[in-house]
């Protein structure tokens, strides 16, 4: 059972809010080389299999 099952709704909804606020912010951080490596490494990690 998911630990965030038996939550009220609009909790779910503000810890959402939360992830996205903390990828868009995560996102500007980055600097083009390092969203370059990252790519690299998830293209090489889909292709393993």
């Amino acid at each position: 059972m998911s630990a965030r099952k038996g939550l009220d709704p609009r909790v779910l909804r503000a810890i959402q809010e939360l992830g996205r606020i903390g990828g868009q912010t995560r996102a500007k951080n980055l600097t083009a080389e390092r969203r370059r490596e990252i790519a690299k490494k998830a293209a090489a990690a889909r292709w393993k299999k």
